[in-house]
């Protein structure tokens, strides 16, 4: 089980580090980092705790109009991803991996057209009890929108409140299904422009 667990930790790493050089290189993702940067994560199989998770430390940013991943990959490094993915292993162990991203109603309307299961939470209907625990919200709010469907949806997102910046949360079984997901959703939409401008 140990050498499991180290081979597994490896495997993750090696997988956000793919999922980094993925949105590198492909500067038409820089309009959907948001504010407060994008994360991308990935549990291990068995996880059950936030040092069971591994991310960026300090997330993705946008750096002269392109993504830039700053500080290294490590097991802890982001609380709020880690909360989002472990909620919904609990409904789905297969569902280890996830990414938010900047909201935007044109990339939710394309994820919906490309037919993935998209849901959502609405901070206002949360409960005092829930809001006052540090991150509560996220675990709260995700399982309010697993709920609102028959399975683990593949796209997550919520307005926001104030003080906490709307977002889009991509769920999926690896750090690049949820990548390839969100960058086939943001080629969608360019699809579509370039349809208008002709």
């Amino acid at each position: 089980a140990l050498l499991y667990n180290e081979a597994e930790k490896f495997r993750a790493i090696e997988e956000i580090s793919a999922a980094i050089r993925i949105i590198e290189d492909n500067p038409e993702f820089a309009p959907y980092i948001p504010e407060v940067g994008t994360q991308v994560a990935m549990a291990l199989p068995f996880a059950s705790g936030p040092q069971e998770v591994a991310a960026i430390e300090g997330r993705i940013i946008r750096l002269a109009d392109r993504p830039k991943a700053v500080g290294l990959i490590r097991f802890g490094a982001s609380s709020h991803m880690a909360r989002v993915i472990l909620t919904a292993m609990r409904y789905d162990p297969n569902f280890r991996a996830a990414m938010n991203i900047r909201h935007a109603p044109e990339l939710i309307n394309s994820f919906k057209n490309l037919k993935f299961n998209v849901s959502s939470f609405d901070r206002k209907l949360e409960l005092p009890e829930v809001k006052v625990v540090e991150g509560g919200t996220l675990a709260w709010g995700v399982e309010q929108a697993i709920k609102k469907t028959e399975e683990i949806p593949s796209v997550i997102f919520d307005l926001g409140e104030v003080g906490k910046e709307p977002m889009i949360r991509v769920l999926g079984k690896t750090v690049t299904e949820v990548v390839l997901k969100t960058f086939i959703a943001i080629n969608a939409l360019k699809g579509k422009r370039g349809k208008k401008q002709h």
